[in-house]
């Protein structure tokens, strides 16, 4: 039987060579998605799932109630920011409501919010907190700080208390 998926965009993009360089992926429910909840957009990358390497991007859009929905997947060959804005730029030129993402989490990878920041230059680029806290007891050592063992553990308790307080008050209990 012939598959088809009606309403999908793909998008492949070779190199002078023909060396595919990215292949974007939109389905007619993941467009319905996005532009119904625009405002906030999460992106992150797998890695090494395929014989060719080639890394797995995923954008998920969240909705009212904190449901979300992944409004576009995509693969490059390379990652660095020239080719993720290219794919960013198809996005956005199939995606009219791209100019109201308000926020976009993303990991501390470099040309990947580099590239956001270019491409949606209205947007705040947020840190996900498995990645703050992870760089914060990373960082904030004893031989990088120059601090004694307990004031590193209070420093670092007092973050994660921070992360999940759900007020000041709660915070400061």
């Amino acid at each position: 039987s012939d598959i088809f998926c009606v309403g999908a965009d793909v998008d492949i993009k070779c190199n002078e060579s023909g060396i595919i360089q990215s292949i974007f992926f939109q389905d007619a429910e993941m467009k319905r998605f996005f532009s119904l909840y625009p405002e906030l957009i999460l992106m992150d990358a797998t890695y090494k799932l395929t014989n060719l390497r080639m890394p797995l991007y995923i954008m998920l859009a969240v909705g009212p109630n904190g449901e979300s929905e992944i409004v576009t997947i995509f693969v490059t060959a390379s990652e660095d920011s020239i080719t993720l804005s290219e794919v960013l730029d198809t996005f956005k030129s199939r995606n009219e409501k791209w100019n109201e993402i308000v926020a976009i989490f993303t990991d501390k990878d470099m040309a990947e919010r580099d590239s956001m920041r270019k491409s949606f230059p209205n947007s705040v680029l947020l840190l996900c907190l498995f990645h703050v806290l992870r760089t914060m007891s990373r960082e904030v050592t004893v031989l990088k700080m120059g601090i004694s063992e307990s004031q590193q553990l209070h420093a670092l308790k007092s973050v994660q208390k921070m992360t999940y307080a759900t007020s000041e008050i709660e915070f400061e209990k």
